[in-house]
């Protein structure tokens, strides 16, 4: 584990503390296709995608925003990704690739609006 030193002032250093940090798992396109093809929801986050919301610890401050996937009947399939709070914005999954997964929403208007997110970002939440 990575050192982290904490400034106390006057120049005074403290080297002994070690900050735990969590292992991130990389996603690989395998991984990702076995996601989508539970009936499941799965509960994910996205590197660089952050809320004003509590933490673990019931504080407040910027914590990464938790998504899930939504299985439809009518596809027998997850088509559609989806903010993990009370109507939350839904994303459609578009395609698959072996590094990316592409991802579209559709204003009021009809246009669509394509976004490319690295497999590497998209980290699985672990159930509590």
């Amino acid at each position: 584990m990575p050192k982290k030193f904490l400034y106390v002032g006057n120049n005074a250093y403290i080297s002994s503390i070690l900050i735990k940090q969590k292992t991130n798992v990389m996603m690989d396109y395998k991984s990702f296709k076995k996601i989508l093809n539970k009936k499941a929801e799965t509960r994910f986050t996205i590197d660089g995608i952050v809320e004003y919301n509590k933490d673990e610890n019931g504080e407040y401050g910027y914590v990464p925003k938790v998504f899930k996937t939504d299985y439809s009947q009518y596809f027998n399939r997850i088509s559609t990704i989806s903010e993990d709070r009370l109507l939350g914005g839904t994303m459609f999954i578009e395609k698959v690739g072996p590094t990316t997964v592409t991802l579209s929403t559709i204003d009021i208007l009809g246009r669509k609006f394509p976004k490319r997110i690295k497999l590497n970002k998209i980290k699985i939440k672990e159930d509590v």
